[in-house]
């Protein structure tokens, strides 16, 4: 038998058996978020409070009514969790569900992964609340990553250590090209990445500046509420500060390199966190949340067949390939798998009342 055939053989079952594989998944809800994980229970508690926290800030921010909950899963295998990903290299992704349910999927729960939970939330919420330029929407997504609240208060600004590194990297020579950053179209969700790029640092530092210096953060909301009335970005800058997208790069280039502010918002009391008693969930509803990841991502051109793509680069094309093989595994079960996978809130249980 052909030795290439053989390996294509053996590395399908083991991606496939891998994928499929359940070690101890529970599922937990907090008030407004329902948490699938292969972590333990202190780890999911973390990841709940962190979303909670950062829900209700933005209840605050901007009111109960535009606010969405959400599905969490979290994946500690790196087994389980890159056939999901699809190619794009990140710690946590968001998706769409069948159901038509908001979902986050995350790995490697280490600082940045929280970061990425509350960037990936932050995109939800924004987009539900606002019609907003992708920079902008980016740029806040970003800059509330970091955001923390501690006891009744709300920090805001902390800026990603990797975004504000590549912000102020010296090598760029004349720092953002604002222009060009106000023009960026919204991508793709295929193209989609978490803001670890350029532009990602770029749309932070900008937004950053203009809301929270002393300089621009008097026109802040005025802009906003022209933005999310449709008013091109560059014509709001200069009706809101009487300055061109250049001069504003200009006054951006030198902010990168100066300590940045953060602001302390009182939030309105709040009770502590109550979190459902831990339900382990079964082989088979594991495999049903698997198969409604992959099918949002399929629905968005995350997750394709590779040997339809250019093959440019052999070493990523079989990195492709066995993700692929993980991802196909799951798009195309067993006759006896089961099939129900349109919404997850099918997946295990009936919802448990919250612990008192």
């Amino acid at each position: 038998m052909n030795i290439k055939l053989v390996i294509a053989i053996l590395l399908q079952i083991s991606v496939a058996s891998n994928v499929r594989a359940a070690t101890h998944w529970v599922q937990e809800s907090s008030p407004h978020f329902t948490l699938y994980s292969s972590y333990d229970e202190k780890t999911n508690h973390s990841i709940l409070q962190s979303l909670e926290d950062a829900r209700r800030y933005w209840a605050f921010k901007v009111g109960e009514t535009n606010l969405t909950s959400a599905v969490v899963v979290a994946v500690k295998s790196n087994w389980e969790y890159f056939p999901l990903a699809g190619y794009r290299e990140t710690a946590a992704f968001s998706t769409n569900l069948p159901s038509g349910e908001d979902a986050m999927v995350v790995t490697d729960l280490t600082y940045q992964g929280k970061d990425l939970i509350r960037y990936e939330y932050a995109h939800f919420v924004l987009s539900h609340a606002y019609h907003l330029p992708w920079w902008l929407e980016e740029g806040l997504s970003n800059l509330y990553s970091t955001s923390s609240v501690k006891g009744d208060t709300a920090v805001i600004g902390k800026l990603r250590i990797d975004l504000g590194l590549m912000a102020a990297n010296p090598n760029r020579f004349d720092g953002a090209d604002v222009p060009n950053l106000l023009s960026t179209s919204r991508p793709s969700k295929a193209q989609m990445s978490t803001g670890s790029d350029g532009f990602g640092a770029d749309a932070c530092t900008l937004v950053h500046m203009l809301m929270l210096s002393p300089e621009y953060a008097y026109g802040f909301t005025q802009l906003l509420d022209l933005l999310n009335g449709g008013e091109a970005s560059d014509e709001a800058l200069r009706q809101v500060y009487d300055k061109s997208p250049k001069e504003i790069g200009v006054d951006l280039s030198n902010y990168v390199w100066h300590k940045m502010p953060v602001e302390h918002i009182a939030l309105p009391p709040s009770s502590d966190l109550e979190v459902s008693p831990a339900t382990q969930l079964s082989a088979d509803s594991v495999w049903r949340i698997k198969v409604a990841v992959a099918k949002g991502q399929q629905a968005v051109g995350v997750i394709s067949d590779p040997r339809t793509m250019p093959d440019n680069d052999a070493l990523w094309h079989h990195i492709l390939c066995f993700h692929w093989l993980g991802a196909a595994s799951l798009l195309s079960p067993p006759p006896d798998a089961l099939t129900n996978t349109d919404s997850i809130s099918k997946v295990a249980f009936a919802r448990p009342s919250l612990s008192r």
